[in-house]
């Protein structure tokens, strides 16, 4: 099932992505990448405060 990502490097949003977390898995590890973590976005919380604070902008 398709979840929705942070992508994190050193504590640094640098991306979102949605995909299955295994595949996510797979793919941080086959590729070199700066990556160092992914986390969760619990989409009725998380992603209204990111788009709450762009429209602010």
């Amino acid at each position: 099932m398709k979840k929705c990502f942070y992508l994190i490097i050193e504590n640094e949003i640098v991306g979102m992505v949605s995909m299955d977390k295994k595949k996510l898995s797979k793919v941080l590890k086959s590729v070199d990448t700066d990556i160092t973590s992914f986390q969760e976005i619990e989409l009725n919380t998380d992603f209204d405060r990111l788009l709450e604070s762009e429209d602010k902008k």
